[in-house]
């Protein structure tokens, strides 16, 4: 079927033939819907360009070779969201500072090792607020916590890297201080990878303004593009931005989402 050679490699791609891919999209067995799907949010989100009529046939863009650098040198880019989200180190390398780059490569690292492995609610324990997180958190997460888990995981992070007192056992967060070793270590040897020199103060050198935030957010959103959540506002439920279908929030969830809610305002997105 036409359907198959959706995408298939095409002797322009250079750039990455050194690199082997573990299942080609124009095998027998793909499914012919799923791969042009698959063709159309890589074409969205400028991972893949269009040299063919249609969707026939594509090349690996600029965009990409970062992230199959990635892939190349860490199995641990397995995931696609967390490699397009680094991977903007490389489009934006003379715009981002080492800052903004530190902070980017932190989230990552996070995402790929677990949050639920750094800290988790104790059993029976309700969802603390803003003002209770905030004695687990330090740099620059702790003042972003209202914009969600992946700041307040950094900030918890950071806390646990620069305390000496240790907070696995305050309020009703079960914090995990052994496991910012494994972040630490993959986090360095990235950094060390991207040319990133490694901060001589782990705040101050990870310090954003809040440009430079909404930056961190500009390429962190993408990422996960497709696995978007609307939430309108009071009243109405969230939905899946792809299906369109409407969605639960988990109630035993970190962040406590119900909560955001009630402020008034046009809603938020969340991943």
């Amino acid at each position: 079927m036409a359907g198959h050679h959706i995408c298939r490699r095409h002797p322009l791609d250079d750039a990455v033939a050194d690199i082997a891919l573990a299942k080609r999209p124009d095998t027998p067995d793909a499914n012919p819907r799923a791969v042009r799907e698959a063709c159309r949010r890589l074409l969205t989100l400028g991972c893949i360009t269009n040299i063919g009529p249609g969707l026939g046939v594509c090349r690996v863009a600029d965009r990409s070779n970062g992230l199959l650098k990635l892939r190349k040198f860490f199995e641990m880019f397995s995931d696609f969201h967390t490699a397009y989200f680094l991977g903007s180190i490389y489009k934006n390398s003379a715009r981002f500072f080492k800052d903004l780059k530190r902070v980017i490569i932190r989230i990552t690292v996070i995402h790929i090792e677990d949050v639920a492995r750094l800290y988790d609610l104790k059993d029976g324990a309700q969802a603390p607020s803003i003002g209770e997180l905030m004695q687990y958190c330090a740099g620059v997460g702790a003042k972003r916590l209202p914009r969600g888990a992946a700041w307040t995981s950094l900030a918890i992070f950071q806390k646990l890297q620069t305390s000496k007192e240790g907070i696995a056992k305050r309020g009703s967060l079960s914090v995990d201080a052994a496991h910012k070793d494994y972040i630490i270590e993959y986090m360095t040897g990235i950094e060390q990878f991207m040319g990133v020199d490694l901060a001589v103060d782990k705040l101050s050198g990870t310090e954003l303004t809040d440009a430079e935030v909404d930056m961190v957010e500009t390429q962190h959103m993408p990422a996960w593009l497709h696995r978007m959540v609307s939430f309108p506002g009071i009243g109405e439920p969230p939905f899946d931005l792809l299906s369109i279908k409407n969605m639960s929030v988990a109630e035993d969830d970190i962040f406590d989402v119900n909560a955001a809610f009630e402020i008034p305002g046009p809603g938020m997105f969340a991943i």
